[in-house]
């Protein structure tokens, strides 16, 4: 039997294609769900779906997390059968024990205690309810009442029809109430089976009834007779009936799982656990507002189909295994996969077929297949070469044949028909046609001594100018032309890890990396321009494939990014499907892609083969649901501090943190010192809830919005008193906006001392002190002023004084009596005495004017001018007196400094008005002694007294020395203008018959201490 022969009849054995795989995404006890069934559900005006279990309680779910509502929180029972929002936003749930609210963030149960509630349904302000005793009804705030005349059914089900009539599946049958009558459908009307289920209307006005062990029976639009049957549901066990958006009926059965009816061309879709449904058991089912379908069943949680942009296929569909090496079509449009080490298997639309050893080929691993301009199917292999498919079967190429190594990554044809094959370490090998012929070629190897920068290659592409581009492992880049490498690019690319390469349609090589992502590559330009890319999910890139519209797909470790670009083929988006996203398979493997005749993509992964549906792709046009769910206060939420009245409400439209409307009367008005806020938001989007991504602006500190951000709180530390309103906002996979934006109103207020009145209070006050300052500082000038005109009026006085006093010193009689005295003693024939008092008086002039030069002189030099003086009045009077000149015991002359010309004026009018009249010999003592803060000298002389010298002095008309003393006491003034004591004392000395016997003069001077 030859090769062909056993083909074929495989062909004809092979067991049938696998089933496809649909979009379902399965909830349950494993992903948070309080309990695996789910009996309702229902999806309320902010996005969450409440699902009702049998004995866990509630479940809400915001599309990433659950959350639960038990008894223990006001729940009537665990075992939920029914769940409703009302216009309201209020969800009423019914338990087995009772009637629950959620209403303000609380569960209230207080009605129907002891009744099951089976079924609820809202009509204008009428809430009806469908219980195991009857129908009730709750008007407004009223407490629910029983209709009486339907007291002894049970209502499992209610359904509101469009001619506003209320129909009810009841135990007896199904009832009809309209316009306050009731009406029960019998065998009459061809009711044969009294356990109704559920109801559903189509668009045509008939109505569809879930009978339990009949199926669905359809009444005629006048309501009158049952007028079809649908056996098409593939079960007698409907449980439930649902019609979307797309006016489909949704067929939930107990035993098979859903049934899908197209009313526009009357077509059914089944879809059990084998399509990935999470149970055959189904018991509701609802359409959200993205327009996906939520199916509750009895034991495997819920599943949520979002439609079939994927389809998944692996080992559970008939695969040899999971992991998938490499995909090709042939010319019949058959797919051929390799999966496993024993060949590769072959997809048509009635079987898949093995291709191993039992047929022709080898029991090896298969990583390259490739589908030339002839048809013929190359297949490279693992270890064993290539081999090329031809009409008697295989024929192999090893390296025992001329090719560079048997471990084959990848394969092309240039426009030459030149085969190109890739190994993964021995190199690159060219096959070229022998003469016309399609199976017969010469083999030309190309290794690094042919001028390769390595030999580990990766992938192959051709570009419109027949160059040959090596993607390679270690080395980068290189191009071949004619034989030889023309361009080799290593460290000009982000990575020399080049895993996968391929030209668009406007010029450019795009290069996959490992760990080093996307590149761009100019390769037409006389330079070669590399450009890298960020933003993609993943920089460990496995594959590149462009679609139909030359969008470039990624493959990595964690799913595919669809890239598209701009005009100038920059990338202007990145949209990722992984897991969440229907790309079910995840990690793509290396080079493991193909699109087909269809436009169809097909990617291999390790967790098996997923086929892109591009017609199935589609931009979701709905915004997320955002909820400001809370917000904190130094990280504790304001529903647990005194602030409760402005928490978030999720249930009431009305509130302010709604975002239908920024009601600014409402704001929370905060201390300066409680400035630490937090704003927790959410956004729910069930088409893709890991996609959502926020912008938030506080108005009143930044101008602009944040940058786009998965993060769900937005923190403001430190906040400076002021007016603020925070806002946020929405965007979902696609970029579509929430609206209205979400806002919160707030206010910090300022400390006291950063009020208006209180700065105004400062402003004033601190006016007033430099107004004070000012004025005191005019005063301090104008007094300064005064002071210096004051000081320098004293200094001229001083100066003036001073000159006052040297011209009263130099007196004119003492001079030219003590000249002509020298001269005497010239004339007597005494030189040397007249030498001895001629050098004296010389000495006095000479410390006299120095003396004027100074403002203090030492206490030393005053009694040196002193002495002299005395001397030569002494000389004058012809020793008409005696001196003697004292010193205490704690003075030290060389020390002390005093004014200059103080004492000698007063020594002076003691000889002239005191000595000078007196008949016997006259004395003059003179002491120095230190008084607390001066120094005292004192006077004394033996003259004649005051009251004589006065008289004398008016007989002379001789006015000179009391000049001299009221300029010393001047002087004095000036010098110690505060000074306590007197600065000058003159006493007139008596004896003891009250007679004058002289004068003292106490003298009180500033001083100096010299150190």
């Amino acid at each position: 039997m030859n090769r062909i022969f056993c083909f074929a009849i495989f062909l004809l054995c092979s067991p049938p294609l696998f089933a496809q795989q649909f979009d379902f995404q399965n909830y349950s006890v494993g992903a948070g769900l309080a309990q695996s069934q789910v009996y309702a559900l229902c999806q309320d005006q902010h996005g969450y779906i409440w699902m009702g279990t049998r004995g866990g309680g509630l479940s809400r779910f915001d599309g990433i997390r659950f959350e639960q509502f038990t008894q223990r929180d006001g729940l009537a029972s665990n075992y939920v059968n029914t769940i409703l929002e009302d216009q309201t936003g209020r969800i009423w749930i019914g338990c087995s024990d009772g009637l629950s609210c959620f209403d303000n963030r609380k569960l209230k149960s207080n009605a129907l205690t002891g009744i099951s509630v089976l079924d609820l349904t809202e009509v204008s302000d009428t809430l009806f309810i469908g219980t195991n005793k009857g129908l009730w009804v709750i008007y407004d705030t009223l407490p629910p009442k029983q209709l009486p005349r339907l007291k002894d059914y049970t209502v499992r089900s209610l359904y509101h029809a469009q001619d506003s009539s209320l129909w009810l599946a009841t135990n007896q049958g199904p009832v009809e109430l309209k316009n306050g009558k009731t009406r029960l459908l019998k065998r009459k009307n061809g009711f044969y089976n009294p356990e109704v289920m559920d109801f559903v209307e189509t668009p045509n006005g008939e109505l569809w009834i879930a009978l339990f062990g009949t199926g669905v029976v359809v009444l005629d639009s006048s309501r009158q007779r049952i007028t079809n049957y649908r056996p098409e549901i593939g079960s007698r066990l409907v449980q439930t009936l649902s019609l979307d958006r797309k006016k489909r009926i949704w067929a939930g059965t107990q035993d098979n799982g859903l049934a899908l009816f197209n009313t526009a061309d009357s077509s059914f879709t089944y879809l059990s656990e084998s399509d990935g449904l999470a149970k055959n058991d189904v018991r509701t089912i609802i359409e959200d507002n993205w327009r996906n379908i939520w199916i509750g069943t009895s034991g495997g949680g819920v599943s949520k189909y979002a439609g079939q942009l994927f389809e998944h296929y692996d080992n559970s569909n008939g695969l040899p295994e999971d992991y998938i090496y490499s995909i090709a079509a042939d010319s019949a449009g058959q797919l051929w996969v390799s999966s496993y080490d024993e060949g590769f298997t072959i997809l048509t639309d009635t079987a898949m077929v093995p291709v191993n050893a039992e047929n022709g080929f080898l029991d090896v691993k298969v990583k390259a297949m490739f589908r030339d301009r002839e048809n013929r199917m190359w297949i490279g292999t693992e270890g064993s070469g290539l081999a090329l498919k031809d009409s008697s079967g295989f024929r192999f190429f090893q390296t025992r044949d001329g090719l560079a190594g048997n471990w084959i990554r990848t394969i092309t044809q240039d426009q030459d028909s030149h085969i190109w094959v890739g190994s993964a370490s021995g190199g690159l090998t060219e096959l070229v046609p022998r003469d016309s012929s399609l199976y017969e070629f010469e083999l030309q190897v190309y290794r690094k001594q042919d001028g390769l920068p390595g030999q580990n290659i990766n992938d192959l592409e051709v570009d419109s100018l027949n160059r040959l581009w090596l993607g390679l492992r270690s080395d980068g880049l290189a191009c071949l032309q004619n034989g030889k490498v023309v361009h080799t690019l290593k460290n000009a690319l982000p990575s020399v890890y080049v895993r996968s390469i391929t030209e668009d349609a406007f010029g450019y090589l795009w290069v996959g990396m490992a760990d080093a992502g996307l590149a761009r590559v100019d390769i037409y330009s006389d330079s070669i321009e590399v450009l890298a890319f960020d933003g993609l999910t993943s920089n460990n890139v496995y594959l590149l494939q462009l679609d139909e519209d030359q969008n470039l797909w990624v493959g990595s470790e964690r799913g595919v990014d669809l890239v598209q670009f701009d005009e100038e083929r920059n990338i202007k988006t990145v949209q990722h499907f992984g897991r969440a996203e229907g790309f079910i398979g995840i990690e793509t493997c290396q080079n493991a892609s193909l699109k087909d005749e269809d436009g169809n993509l097909w990617f291999g992964t390790i967790n098996g083969l997923t086929r892109y549906h591009p017609r199935n792709m589609r931009r979701n046009p709905t915004p997320p649901k955002l909820l400001l769910t809370d917000v904190k206060l130094f990280y504790e939420s304001i529903q647990n501090t005194d602030y409760e009245a402005y928490y978030p409400s999720n249930n009431d439209l009305a509130a302010t943190l709604s975002g239908n409307t920024s009601d600014d009367n409402q704001v929370l008005v905060l201390p300066y010192n409680e400035n630490h806020l937090e704003f927790d938001f959410l956004g729910i989007n069930h088409s893709n809830p890991n996609r959502v991504t926020y912008q938030w602006q506080l108005v009143g500190l930044e101008s602009n919005w944040s940058p786009r951000s998965q993060r769900t709180t937005a923190t403001y530390p430190d906040l400076s008193p002021g007016r603020y309103q925070f806002r946020v906002r929405a965007f979902n996979e696609d970029g579509v906006p929430s609206y209205p934006i979400q806002r919160f109103n707030f206010v910090i207020e300022p400390p006291y001392w950063d009020t208006l009145w209180f700065k105004s209070l400062i402003i004033g006050l601190g006016i007033l002190m430099v107004g004070i300052l000012f004025f005191s500082i005019i005063r301090s000038i104008r007094r300064k002023a005064k002071q210096r005109e004051e000081k320098l009026q004293l200094e001229k006085s001083a100066l003036e004084l001073e000159q006052r006093a040297l011209q009263l010193q130099m007196n004119p009689h003492f001079i030219f009596h003590t000249l002509n005295s020298i001269q005497r003693l010239i004339a007597s024939q005494e030189p040397q005495t007249a030498h001895y008092y001629l050098s004296k008086f010389a000495r006095l002039m000479r410390t006299m004017l120095e003396h004027s030069r100074e403002n203090w002189i030492s206490l030393e030099s005053e009694l040196e001018l002193m002495r002299n003086y005395l001397l030569l009045e002494q000389f004058s009077q012809s020793n008409g007196f005696d001196f003697d000149i004292q010193l205490a015991d704690d003075l030290d002359p060389e020390e002390l400094r005093i004014p200059p010309m103080m004492v000698q004026p007063f020594l002076e009018n003691a000889i002239i008005h005191g000595i000078t009249p007196l008949h016997s010999k006259g004395r003059i003592e003179v002491r120095f002694a230190l008084q607390n803060q001066y120094l005292e000298c004192v006077i004394k002389d033996n003259g004649v007294g005051r009251a004589f010298a006065k008289n004398r002095r008016a007989q002379l008309a001789q006015n000179h020395k009391s000049t001299a003393l009221q300029v010393t006491q001047e002087r004095l003034d000036i010098l110690q203008p505060a000074h306590k004591q007197k600065s000058l004392e003159i006493l007139d000395l008596k004896d003891e018959k009250g007679l004058p016997k002289g004068t003292e003069v106490h003298l009180r001077m500033p001083f100096q201490i010299q150190l």
